[in-house]
């Protein structure tokens, strides 16, 4: 065989044209390799940026918990100073109170009196009959000697009553009115104080201790 004149008998073009064809070829597959690492690399880019936002969610969640956290423990360590405060204004306060009531028929009133030589503030008063509030009064401050007159209308109505039930039954009792009072204030070193008295008042006017 002659490879000379084989070879003089390939016309140029066609070699060209197999070499180009054979450079695209080449060049293709290094496109698609090359676009396919490049694919990989974004969906792995997109995989970890998906991750750090998800760190990041988790981040801020936690440390929103941890921010109410700390404010809960701020609120129960003020509570607990507030507790403490009062705790020790209880324990130095040790004025006594005294207080009267006094009913009068003629007006008829209840009078409720501070006999003590301090202020009592915010002073809350509450009269039951029979499990019934039949009259309730509020003074923001109460200096010594002050009072609080509370309507006798019902107190009054009681009395009434008693009495013409103790003439049917020919009872020789002296009619009156059972009456619960409470008392609630706060002393000048800011101390919550109460106290409860049961007393019976008649028509008579008369003044009871608490």
């Amino acid at each position: 065989m002659n490879w000379g004149q084989i070879i003089a008998g390939i016309d140029a073009d066609n070699i060209l044209s197999a070499l180009a064809l054979l450079v695209s070829v080449v060049v293709g597959f290094v496109a698609y390799f090359q676009t396919h690492n490049a694919n990989e690399a974004a969906k792995d880019a997109n995989n970890h940026a998906e991750e750090a936002n998800r760190i990041a969610a988790e981040s801020r969640d936690a440390a929103t918990r941890a921010n109410e956290l700390a404010g809960n423990a701020n609120q129960i360590s003020e509570n607990a100073n507030l507790i403490s405060q009062r705790a020790l204004s209880a324990s130095r306060d040790q004025t006594v109170y005294e207080w009267t009531a006094e009913y009068d028929a003629h007006m008829p009133a209840l009078t409720i009196r501070n006999q003590c030589g301090l202020t009592a503030n915010d002073v809350h008063v509450l009269v039951r009959l029979k499990d019934q509030v039949i009259a309730e009064g509020h003074a923001d401050s109460l200096p010594p000697i002050g009072q609080i007159i509370l309507d006798g209308t019902l107190i009054r109505q009681e009395i009434v009553e008693e009495g013409e039930a103790g003439r049917r039954a020919n009872l020789v009792d002296i009619p009156g009115a059972d009456l619960r009072i409470g008392i609630v204030w706060t002393s000048e070193l800011g101390v919550r104080r109460s106290l409860e008295s049961q007393q019976r008042f008649s028509d008579y006017k008369e003044q009871r201790d608490l």
